[in-house]
């Protein structure tokens, strides 16, 4: 992408680019805060949405939450939004989560073609609840 100068040519063709990087909670949180990392210091002048996902944990580093990160105070003013994905119960709706994904499905085609309510009913619920994270956020495009 740096080599042809991607994000340049895309904004001379008239597009708003954002990067996208998701923040785990759990084992995984040093690696996807690095992997940021490399993105805000590697596109600079590119706006960053961070999504906080807590699947696997909670976002913490020695009892402090994202946004009381030192990597936060650096690179915090690179961030167009940040986004908090709502926890969800890893029995139920995580099920139902772990099942779309590996079926590749859109949220709509999989609330459509379940046969089951309980399913549809969370997955849906979950649905309207991201779109209106992503409205507030100003990321809906």
């Amino acid at each position: 992408m740096k080599d042809i100068s991607l994000i340049q040519l895309l904004e001379e063709e008239g597009h708003q680019v954002y990067f996208h990087s998701v923040v785990t909670g759990g084992q995984a949180i040093g690696d996807t805060i690095s992997g940021l990392k490399v993105l805000a210091d590697g596109f600079a002048p590119t706006p960053i949405v961070v999504w906080l996902n807590p699947f696997f944990g909670e976002i913490r580093l020695d009892g402090k939450g994202f946004e009381e990160f030192t990597f936060y105070q650096e690179y915090g003013s690179k961030f167009y939004a940040i986004v908090q994905l709502p926890q969800v119960n890893k029995d139920t709706l995580g099920r139902d989560l772990e099942e779309l994904f590996a079926k590749r499905q859109g949220f709509e085609t999989a609330i459509a073609s379940c046969q089951y309510i309980a399913v549809r009913s969370r997955l849906k619920r979950y649905w309207e609840q991201l779109i209106g994270i992503v409205e507030q956020a100003g990321i809906a495009g």
